[in-house]
């Protein structure tokens, strides 16, 4: 037996689902009446996240470690290497480069 057995249906103007769908194809949800019960019963919703995003946080990460290690290195007197200083440079460039292309 389901748990839910009340259906209420509702009429729209065009616009108006529109501007559902558009909201809810936004949303992250995978249905659009889990959706609706999110906006009905003030769940915290997120935005569905870039397709991009898991692979620009692994890099950011590794970048921070790096970071981490020569500053670490830096810090306990050991030599820093210019070769990795510059790899680790042009890194974060890259990313940033990723970064700003996602939010254009």
């Amino acid at each position: 037996m389901r748990k839910r057995e009340n259906r209420i249906h509702v009429r729209m103007t065009d616009e108006e689902a529109q501007f559902l769908c558009e909201n809810f194809c936004n949303s992250g949800f995978h249905k659009r009446e889990d959706y609706l019960r999110s906006i009905l019963f003030g769940y915290k919703m997120e935005e569905k996240r870039h397709p991009d995003y898991s692979s620009l946080i692994y890099e950011l990460n590794r970048i921070g470690n790096n970071l981490n290690q020569l500053t670490r290195n830096s810090n306990t007197g050991q030599s820093v290497d210019g070769v990795s200083l510059e790899a680790l440079k042009t890194e974060f460039s890259e990313l940033k480069n990723q970064v700003m292309e996602l939010f254009e």
